[in-house]
């Protein structure tokens, strides 16, 4: 009897045992599942639902491209590459763009998906500046350029002047911002550079409007299309969006010389940007200014004065410039001329290359030229007309020194 009470015992400890175990089991079941119906609520309820699990599935995709593209640049890995790259830009941008109006929830740019996605596109932007690069340097392939390759030069145009700018101002990283604002302004002014004088965009149909770059075709999302829309049309919007880029690097960095004469010439030099009478006042006021800037570049008020004279003639405010202003304005520009001297020096008017004032402010990011080779003749061609209406019946009034020959 006595071993059968301790035998009792013994299988009434083992089955409590049992119960404890189960019930604890019940218990973290229970919690897990409420656990995951939080979060699944959460995420059905935050402004960011919908947009998590696209996140991840576009990150995927572009990897694949990429890893694709690296093996093989034939058209279809192209296209698929350009595709994905957009695609997961215009999620970022939306991303960014809920976190800006739910201030609330600003940390989720910071979450451990998104970082990954970020490093996926930066990867690509890298990868496709790379391969870009000396196809845009090549004189023969201005005119054999395929689609799917206009594609990626809108692609990388899209993440450097718009995507990851907005991504980096997110999460305050203003090295990051700027150095990527300047990629895309080389990349802008290099596009700008292959365009043929008569530009000869390839529209899918006849009923779209004429771009450079089909935009439908590589991604249908609004974000791009605004972008692409109205950024590819003609050299006149590559211009404009460079003004863009030059603006928000300026409200970065608002002392900064350099990036004030680059943006005076974006604005000057193609009249289809800003009203010429706002061109002249911001120059104006440039000029006066020009001492209180960092960094100015050596040849700084000679460009100043050039971008002035080639303006100034279609200042149509009320109180438009006299002939004697135009005359004192084309004289400073000629000798603006002079002291420039050479086509290089127009271009790049920065010194010499041991000049470090750009690289110390954004990382050693190659600065771009000021204008493109288009505005250098334009500009060019208005200081001989100045030159020769100022020394009018005077042997050779229209010739410039011989180092511009190579430009003009």
């Amino acid at each position: 009897m006595k071993r059968q009470r301790t035998a009792s015992r013994g299988l009434l400890a083992s089955a409590r045992k049992t119960l404890y175990r189960q019930r604890w089991l019940v218990a973290a079941a229970a919690a897990f599942l409420l656990v995951g119906y939080l979060l699944h609520e959460t995420q059905e309820n935050s402004p960011f639902g919908p947009l998590i699990d696209a996140v991840a599935d576009d990150a995927a995709f572009l990897s694949e491209a990429l890893d694709a593209a690296k093996v093989d640049q034939k058209e279809e890995n192209l296209a698929h590459f350009s595709r994905g790259m957009i695609q997961i830009g215009s999620t970022l941008e939306k991303v960014v763009g809920v976190a800006a109006r739910n201030k609330a929830e600003p940390a989720v740019i910071m979450e451990p998906y998104i970082n990954r996605a970020v490093a996926i596109y930066r990867s690509a932007v890298d990868f496709a500046l790379q391969m870009l690069d000396p196809l845009l340097k090549r004189e023969e392939q201005k005119q054999r350029e395929n689609q799917p390759m206009w594609g990626v030069k809108g692609a990388v145009s899209y993440a450097t002047t718009v995507v990851l700018p907005e991504y980096y101002f997110a999460i305050d990283d203003t090295t990051s911002h700027s150095a990527t604002l300047v990629r895309g302004m080389q990349l802008l002014l290099q596009i700008s550079n292959t365009l043929p004088i008569a530009e000869t965009p390839s529209p899918p149909t006849n009923t779209t409007p004429k771009t450079l770059v089909d935009c439908r075709r590589h991604g249908t999302d609004l974000e791009w299309l605004q972008f692409c829309v109205s950024s590819f049309k003609n050299r006149t919007t590559l211009a404009i969006r460079r003004a863009a880029v030059l603006e928000e690097l300026i409200a970065l960095h608002p002392e900064y010389a350099p990036l004030r004469l680059h943006y005076a010439a974006a604005i000057a030099l193609d009249r289809d940007v800003i009203q010429a009478h706002t061109v002249v006042t911001f120059i104006t006021g440039e000029m006066e200014k020009s001492s209180k800037r960092a960094y100015p570049d050596p040849l700084h008020a000679a460009m100043l004065r050039l971008l002035k004279a080639f303006v100034l003639p279609f200042d149509s405010s009320p109180t438009p410039p006299s002939p004697s202003d135009l005359d004192s304005a084309a004289r400073e520009a000629l000798k603006g001329v002079d002291e420039i001297g050479n086509c290089s020096n127009l271009i790049r008017p920065f010194g010499a290359e041991s000049n470090s004032s750009w690289n110390r402010r954004f990382r050693g990011v190659e600065r771009p030229d000021v204008m493109d080779k288009w505005q250098a003749k334009e500009l060019l061609k208005a200081m001989r007309m100045l030159k020769q209406r100022l020394q009018a019946g005077s042997e050779g009034s229209d010739i410039l020194p011989a180092g511009f020959a190579e430009c003009s």
